[in-house]
C-alpha cells in the first residue's frame, strides 16, 4: 500500500442493483424493508466506487438529474466511498481470471475485486455475483421480487 492509499474498513458494499431499489419509488415496500433490513444486519457499509460511477451515469441519462443526485447523496452521504487501489489489483485478476470473460461486465469484476480485498460482503439482488463465490467472495442476494 503506497503512502497515498488509506485503507477503509468495511463489512459490506453494496452492488448498483441494491443502491437502484433504495432509490427506485417503484420498488415495493416488502423488498425495500429487505433491503434496508440487510443494510443494518452489518456494522459499516461502503459504496464501491464503481458502483457509484455506474449510478450516477444512470442518473445522467435520466430525465430527472438534480432530483435523483440529491437522493443519492442523501443515500450515501454517511457510507464510506470505496475506492479502487494498488491493493485492489492482484484480487481483480483473481477474479477476471475465475468468471468468463465474455459474459461478466467488469463492473462486477471490480466491486468483486474489492469485496475481496476488504473481506466484505457483495450485497447484491444479482445472480451474477454468484459465480465468485467460487474463489472466496461472500454474497448476499436480497430478493427484490
Amino acid at each position: 500500500m503506497s503512502a497515498k492509499e488509506q485503507s477503509i474498513q468495511v463489512d459490506a458494499l453494496l452492488d448498483t442493483s441494491i443502491i437502484s431499489a433504495m432509490l427506485d419509488v417503484q420498488t415495493d415496500l416488502r423488498a425495500q424493508d429487505e433491503v434496508f433490513g440487510a443494510i443494518g444486519s452489518y456494522g459499516v457499509v461502503g459504496v464501491p466506487v464503481v458502483a457509484y460511477a455506474e449510478y450516477a451515469y444512470g442518473i445522467e441519462n435520466s430525465e430527472k438529474v438534480s432530483a435523483t443526485y440529491e437522493m443519492l447523496y442523501e443515500l450515501i452521504k454517511d457510507m464510506p466511498i470505496v475506492p479502487i487501489t494498488g491493493n485492489t489489483v492482484q484480487p481483480y485478476i483473481q477474479a477476471r481470471q475465475a468468471v468468463d470473460r465474455k459474459r461478466q461486465r467488469l463492473n462486477d469484476v471490480w466491486i468483486a475485486a474489492s469485496a475481496l480485498e476488504h473481506s466484505a460482503i457483495i450485497l447484491t439482488s444479482d445472480t451474477d455475483f454468484d459465480k465468485f463465490t467460487a474463489f472466496g467472495a461472500q454474497v448476499r442476494r436480497i430478493s427484490l421480487n
